[in-house]
């Protein structure tokens, strides 16, 4: 690769322009609105420069609004560069303004690209951080994170009802077996062979019970109580008018009625209640239930007004 002579060093990490530069390709990483990538970096020193390009081979595949992955695999990077000034503008003044990550740079020599009253940027100690930075943006699948905490890993799979179905395994054939022969006084050896079954169950049913008989049965845990509000029983077919359940897990009749119109799977179910458990905030629960079910914001937004998790009083 030719490299320019003298900085600015201009590297543009993703899509088809990658590379480094001795000024900024046209129409690249302009704007209040630029894509995810193409991303450019501005570098003091070509050292650097090189070093930051190493993150194409990270981003190779990587969709351009996936900045959930992209922001993954910039935090894993081990980018060895030191200095005291780090830039990121996500949000320049204008749509000709520049936007990127800026290395070796005094903010006096950048800060014309933003105003204060409508731009988002910020100092960072790392460059992984700064790039990071650079995906946190409104309208894509950023994770909400807490300051400081790390990414964590994307989802590995698509929604599994999109996944292509496995190949079917042909059968082999069962070899067709000859019954046993009847001994010779045997006229009802088949009905005696069932009951004599049938009553080694009785048998050996009778005998659990007595040795798991842990007497008078005792007050549910509070856990085990908010846990029965929020799994339905399994049919009991000792008694034939029992209610019975469409799903699995309830969360309010308004919930449930909305889940079973949609036809759920017990599996997604599963995932709803994992990600209405631990978000902390709607923009969370939208935001799973966007990766794992695609599901969309309005969609996301008409369960979660209507959802109701147990709780005992």
């Amino acid at each position: 690769m030719h490299y320019p002579a003298t900085p600015p060093y201009i590297v543009v990490l993703g899509g088809d322009r990658a590379g480094i530069y001795g000024s900024r390709p046209p129409k690249t990483g302009l704007g209040r609105s630029c894509p995810l990538l193409p991303l450019v970096v501005t570098c003091a020193r070509l050292e650097d420069a090189i070093k930051v390009f190493e993150l194409n081979s990270s981003f190779d595949g990587v969709p351009i609004n996936d900045a959930h992955t992209l922001a993954y695999k910039a935090q894993a990077a081990e980018i060895d560069i030191d200095c005291n000034h780090i830039y990121a503008i996500s949000k320049p003044a204008t749509e000709k303004s520049e936007a990127g990550v800026w290395i070796g740079y005094e903010w006096k020599k950048i800060k014309h690209n933003i105003r204060v009253d409508n731009s988002s940027w910020e100092k960072k100690v790392t460059v992984e951080d700064a790039i990071v930075y650079m995906f946190d943006r409104p309208g894509f699948n950023f994770p909400l994170v807490a300051p400081g905490q790390q990414i964590p890993p994307p989802p590995t799979a698509p929604r599994h009802s999109r996944n292509a179905p496995a190949p079917v395994t042909p059968r082999t054939p069962r070899t067709t077996q000859q019954p046993p022969t009847m001994p010779q006084g045997g006229a009802h050896g088949e009905n005696d062979a069932e009951t004599s079954s049938e009553n080694e169950d009785a048998r050996l049913l009778a005998q659990l019970s007595r040795s798991l008989d842990l007497g008078p049965a005792r007050e549910p845990s509070i856990e085990l109580q908010v846990l029965r509000r929020l799994v339905n029983p399994l049919p009991d077919p000792a008694v034939p008018y029992a209610p019975s359940y469409n799903l699995p897990i309830s969360f309010g009749q308004e919930a449930d009625d909305m889940l079973e119109l949609r036809a759920v799977s017990d599996s997604d179910l599963l995932i709803i209640l994992r990600a209405r458990v631990h978000a902390g905030n709607f923009s969370a629960f939208a935001m799973h239930l966007s990766l794992a079910l695609n599901w969309s914001a309005a969609e996301s937004l008409a369960l979660w007004r209507v959802m109701e998790l147990p709780c005992v009083s």
